[in-house]
């Protein structure tokens, strides 16, 4: 028998051959994924809004959230509902430096079961542009992958 029939070498070649193929499968599905994840949630939120009233509010303070990684600040705002009904929240979203500031009219987009929601794009799909940015990238490099694996050999490789 020669060296290169040897049954632990056939089968680490099989497996290795295995996991390579599945390398770029599991990439593009990742990527897939993220991108159908940002575009459910973008989409889920232009639903919302479409349906959502529209009011000025103002930022009144501007909340500091501190963690080992340093300080963010998130824009707490007050708005009058149509109703005459006022409210208060803090937007989840928190940057360094602060992109509001103190009295700065804003966008407040509410409704009846949920607080309100500043409406600027970054507030609203930033967070989704940024995974589906990430998705079509891991995307492009599993589908990269496949087709150079592909090229390579007729490429290269001829004999």
């Amino acid at each position: 028998m020669r060296w290169q029939e040897s049954p632990h070498l056939l089968r680490r070649d099989r497996l290795r051959h295995t996991a390579n193929r599945m390398t770029w499968q599991i990439v593009a599905s990742v990527g897939f994924a993220l991108m159908a994840l940002a575009g459910v949630f973008a989409v889920r939120e232009h639903q919302w809004l479409k349906r959502a009233d529209i009011v000025e509010g103002t930022v009144v303070e501007m909340i500091r959230k501190s963690d080992s990684d340093g300080s963010t600040y998130a824009p707490r705002v007050t708005f009058t509902a149509r109703d005459g009904v006022g409210h208060t929240f803090t937007s989840t979203m928190s940057s360094s430096p602060p992109s509001f500031r103190i009295n700065q009219t804003v966008a407040v987009a509410y409704d009846a079961s949920r607080q309100g929601r500043i409406v600027t794009f970054g507030q609203r799909f930033g967070a989704w542009v940024i995974v589906g940015t990430i998705g079509v990238a891991a995307f492009l490099v599993g589908i990269a992958f496949y087709f150079g694996k592909l090229a390579v050999p007729l490429i290269y490789l001829k004999k």
